[in-house]
């Protein structure tokens, strides 16, 4: 192997650059849009719970959500017992606490 056979890389064309530019930039882009879509669909989730009514009993102070999201089952029977139907489970777009019961006031 002789060290004058060296294979130079040819350089890119300034076309070949501004291509490879703009191919970044609009995948950087792309990526950051479907990042900021994604984690917005988390926005339900994350303050959907704190502001929901309970059904009556449910809680004694404010602060009792997360006991009261410990001790429901989530049977449903408070909805079937309901005589006006006000109360309604959570569901998937209501975010925190599938199955939980609210009242839809």
């Amino acid at each position: 192997m002789t060290d004058s056979k060296k294979t130079k890389k040819p350089a890119l064309s300034s076309r070949r650059k501004a291509s490879s530019r703009r191919e970044f930039i609009r995948s950087a882009v792309l990526a950051t849009g479907v990042v900021t879509l994604s984690l917005a669909g988390l926005y339900p989730v994350l303050s959907g719970g704190a502001n929901r009514l309970r059904p009556p009993g449910a809680l004694k102070k404010l602060k009792d959500e997360q006991k009261f999201f410990a001790a429901c089952i989530k049977c449903g029977q408070c909805v079937q017992v309901c005589p006006v139907n006000a109360i309604k489970l959570a569901d998937l777009d209501e975010g925190v606490g599938l199955g939980v019961p609210y009242i839809d006031a």
